[in-house]
């Protein structure tokens, strides 16, 4: 839904309402938000040189779905002086985004930093017309929003019915509670396009794990958002849900720095370096240096479909195990996962180590990870073994 507002320094104009449309499957819907250049709507100049109200103010919201609102501009030219603001609310927080005509080449096109509310509000503030700015016609045209992190990978669902549970049902088994705690909700934005994935801090520095294929370089480290207990608070009554929608039940949004360390693609494992608080707030784990056993049991700490936190132990047969047989570098099972659960944690129930690392699966299972001992063996021989992080 579109309501704009064209103002010239305290006076308003409604310029109409146009519903926006999307297909049931589809995480896009489409805008024709089009001003100056060869738009019917006339670029807004200021009338006068002391006005710095708003020129143009337009609220835009998602369909029902949405978890955010990322526009799309197929068109960006704003004269030099000129700029516009994206503006919404994150957890409560207020979030604006700058566009600056002088720092963007005029004829752009690109996404917008996506800001994860249903509504956001674009300003653009203008100057008064100069004849001689050059750098052709001034506007911009938004042609459609991005309003869910696209859902993507191989992870399978193992049985008819899902057999995960809110993270908060494992409050009364302290080893799983403990790790739970140290797993992240990720949103990638890798050159404008998102993707979901999940995450944990390993060691006591701050050292935190993904895969390779989630995240792949600093940029795509610098571009990742990280949610920390994104979990229900209390275990819903059998067979309910409190958080089983995308980005439901938010938690609380790390804000400190990312370093990139290490990846490595051949094992599909990739590693940056939080703030080392981290681990005091929201506790780390370890890997098992010997790897995994077979038939062991075990659970998995997962964001699938980056919904709220939740644990399985369980598949349709009854207590989860490592399958076999191990291939050279993945541990096999039969746990629940959907797609944004790679990168979770696979850990053994008797010692709650980390014994795999989540990373794909088969269309209808077993899904797999990379086996621990691998990726401590790699960390061990390039000298980049975490502290505290293995037994």
């Amino acid at each position: 839904m579109l309501r704009a507002l064209l103002v010239a320094c305290g006076a308003a104009l409604a310029v109409g309402a146009t519903n926006a449309s999307t297909g049931t499957m589809d995480v896009t819907t489409s805008l024709n938000l089009a001003l100056g250049c060869n738009a019917s709507t006339a670029y807004p100049y200021q009338p006068r040189s002391l006005c710095t109200d708003a020129a143009f103010v337009q609220t835009i919201t998602g369909p029902e779905f949405s978890t955010l609102v990322q526009l799309h501009f197929a068109y960006f030219s704003l004269p030099p002086t000129d700029y516009l603001v994206l503006s919404g609310y994150e957890n409560g927080t207020r979030k604006d985004v700058f566009y600056y005509g002088q720092h963007i080449p005029s004829g752009a096109s690109f996404n917008a930093t996506p800001i994860f509310n249903r509504t956001i509000t674009l300003s653009l503030y203008t100057g008064i017309f100069n004849p001689n700015r050059g750098g052709g016609c001034a506007g911009f045209h938004i042609d459609f929003m991005v309003n869910a992190v696209p859902g993507e990978g191989f992870e399978s669902q193992c049985g008819p019915k899902d057999v995960t549970l809110e993270a908060a049902c494992f409050e009364g088994s302290p080893g799983i509670w403990r790790n739970a705690q140290a797993v992240a909700r990720l949103v990638i934005n890798r050159g404008g396009s998102l993707s979901g994935c999940t995450g944990w801090l390993l060691g006591d520095q701050g050292h935190f794990v993904t895969n390779n294929h989630c995240i792949k370089s600093a940029a795509d480290a610098a571009g990742t958002r990280f949610e920390f207990k994104a979990q229900a608070t209390t275990c819903p009554p059998a067979g309910t849900d409190f958080c089983k929608s995308q980005l439901a039940c938010p938690g609380e949004i790390y804000s400190g720095g990312v370093q990139f360390v290490y990846t490595n693609a051949n094992l599909d494992y990739t590693i940056v370096k939080l703030d080392a608080w981290v681990t005091k707030k929201y506790n780390f784990m370890r890997l098992r240096a010997r790897g995994p056993t077979l038939l062991e049991p075990i659970y998995i700490v997962e964001h699938p479909n980056a919904y709220g936190k939740r644990i399985s132990n369980k598949n349709g047969d009854g207590v989860a195990q490592l399958r076999g047989p191990f291939t050279a570098t993945e541990a096999l099972y039969y746990l629940d996962t959907l797609p944004m659960a790679s990168g979770s944690p696979v850990l053994g129930v008797r010692d709650n180590l980390v014994v795999a690392l989540h990373h794909g699966g088969y269309t209808n299972c077993p899904n797999v990870g990379i086996r621990s001992d691998l990726i401590y063996n790699d960390l061990v021989r390039i000298n980049l073994l975490p502290s505290d992080s293995w037994k």
